[in-house]
């Protein structure tokens, strides 16, 4: 059964080693790439401490993304292309593995030329389980197939968030000394601490640790990139392993 579908198979396992190796980009971002402002809260007249994380997301961070969205991508059309090998001895041009924004559009495309590539029940396995349209089981599919759309027009672009950071240190006008053991972020990039200080001066800036998401405009904006890819790997694995048992089948 291995054997069947191989080409794909090569294609997710480089599509991990894409993934695999954006670990390595992360690590060139500084824990401590952020700053912390002292702000006046006009309502109160005390100080308050805001956080902004660092903008650093090295440049070929997202080109590396798009290289493992194309490979998980590919690898379905490669799905489409054996099976139609296996069930019709022949490949054509522009077999693609049919991905539609809705259930209507998707069954049209198949019965446009699919349909006469692939068993029957192949057919009714993808329309009906996989599912890959916007509002079906098969989303994840769905935003993989736009997301490679984007990626092959212009380079995906992602935002840069605070998870948390530990150990902000700052001293008021007397000079006592304050800490924060730990600000938790609130996805929005930026968050403020108020204090019931004055003229604080920051005396460490403490150790954060940063998020990086699909930017808005993306179908998963706001996801988080790293383990969204994961998702998306298990959802292109299980996939090509459901397809083949279904093809396979007697």
């Amino acid at each position: 059964m291995s054997e069947l579908f191989h080409g794909a198979r090569l294609k997710i396992e480089r599509a991990k080693k894409h993934i695999r190796d954006l670990d390595g980009i992360l690590a060139s971002i500084k824990e401590h790439d952020h700053s912390v402002i002292v702000e006046i809260d006009p309502d109160t007249g005390y100080d308050s401490l805001k956080f902004v994380p660092g903008k650093t997301i090295p440049e070929e961070f997202m080109c590396v993304v798009g290289d493992a969205l194309h490979n998980l991508r590919t690898a379905l059309d490669y799905v489409a292309n054996e099976i139609e090998f296996v069930n019709n001895r022949e490949r054509t041009e522009y077999t693609k593995f049919p991905v539609r924004d809705t259930r209507d559009e998707l069954v049209a495309t198949i019965n446009g030329g699919f349909i006469h590539k692939a068993p029957k029940r192949v057919i009714d396995f993808i329309v009906d389980v996989v599912q890959p349209y916007k509002t079906g089981h098969g989303f994840l599919i769905w935003a993989l197939h736009d997301l490679d759309i984007e990626d092959k027009h212009r380079l995906l672009i992602a935002n840069s968030n605070f998870q948390w950071v530990r150990r902000i240190s700052y001293k008021d006008q007397s000079g006592s000394v304050f800490s924060i053991p730990e600000l938790a972020g609130a996805g929005s990039g930026v968050s403020i601490f108020p204090t019931t200080k004055r003229n604080i001066e920051i005396t460490d800036q403490g150790i954060a640790t940063l998020g990086i998401v699909f930017a808005q405009s993306t179908p998963l904006s706001g996801h988080h990139i790293f383990p969204t890819l994961l998702n998306l790997t298990g959802a292109v694995s299980s996939t090509v392993n459901n397809i083949e048992a279904v093809f396979l089948s007697p």
